[in-house]
């Protein structure tokens, strides 16, 4: 070790964070000078990693997640839940909109046309949402 120079984290743990690994690297300098100076000061460099890799409560924050989503193995799920819930709202709304045009337009023109005896234009009208894929009359 006085001889030498350390071998780099990295080579031990593969997965290290790369503000983590730079804090190791500094304590094991061969320069007193170029290490940190003291206790105080690598607690106070492993609370900022702390904090910018977790947030002050220990959790995951904004910063974090996009930094770490450059990472495939991150990246990747998160846009496929992305895309996920974008498809389901828009089949929510979708859905939505079919009901909310069924409960205010077909139903009361449903009924004015068998008060009218029309029972078979009403019959078809009543068909009518399940065939709405496309356009929704507004």
């Amino acid at each position: 070790m006085t001889r030498d120079s350390p071998k780099p984290v990295r080579q031990f743990v593969k997965r290290v964070p790369h503000d983590l690994e730079h804090i190791v690297e500094r304590c094991l300098r061969k320069a007193p000078a170029e290490r940190l100076e003291s206790a105080f000061e690598l607690q106070r460099e492993l609370e900022h990693f702390r904090l910018v890799a977790f947030g002050s409560t220990g959790e995951l924050t904004l910063r974090t997640i996009l930094r770490k989503s450059k990472r495939p193995t991150i990246a990747v799920p998160i846009l496929l839940t992305l895309l996920l819930l974008g498809v389901l709202s828009a089949i929510w709304l979708h859905h939505s909109l079919k009901a909310s045009w069924a409960r205010t337009q077909a139903l009361p023109q449903i009924a004015q046309l068998i008060d009218q005896d029309k029972r078979l234009e009403a019959y078809h009208l009543a068909l009518r949402p399940r065939s709405i894929s496309r356009t929704i009359p507004s």
